[in-house]
């Protein structure tokens, strides 16, 4: 839609002519809007030009799915099961939050994953400075070179 020109061409009329003074201000910011980001859409390139810009999105438009997903496996596939002691300092339904997670998977214990209440329970709360480290480890290095799944979904390229 952002390299139609007849679309483009129709609302620079509708700001060129007569009833643009009778537009509502917010009207007249869609309006302007709209027609930056017409030319940010490059409907005003050569046809060669917006063919390239439009494969461009596209691939753009793939990467950014990937890597998105990359993310997502990589947050999901760390946890740690831990026992009570290792959770001192939060509060208690910030426990019961990771003890719920934990039976939901079959396991006993604590889940503590990178989910970002559970992340967040354990860096603000967690009195075990080593378990913070870790999960906040696991945490940055998230779909990369580095850390427990070093590589796997790496976004880096």
């Amino acid at each position: 839609m952002g390299q139609n020109k007849a679309l483009c061409e129709a609302f620079r009329q509708i700001r060129d002519g007569q009833v643009w003074q009778q537009l509502a201000p917010a009207q007249q910011t869609f309006i302007e809007h709209s027609l930056r980001d017409f030319t940010l859409s490059g409907v005003a390139l050569p046809p060669e030009a917006q063919q390239r810009f439009k494969a461009l999105k596209s691939e753009l438009s793939a990467l950014t799915s990937r890597f998105g997903n990359h993310v997502l496996d990589s947050t999901q596939a760390w946890y740690e099961l831990v026992e009570e002691p290792a959770l001192a300092g939060l509060p208690e339904t910030s426990k019961a939050m990771l003890r719920e997670a934990v039976e939901r998977e079959g396991q006993s214990g604590h889940r503590i994953t990178l989910a970002f209440p559970s992340y967040l329970a354990i860096i603000t709360h967690a009195d075990d400075r080593a378990l913070r480290e870790e999960v906040h480890a696991a945490f940055v290095t998230r779909a990369s070179d580095q850390g427990p799944h070093a590589g796997r979904w790496d976004n880096g390229p």
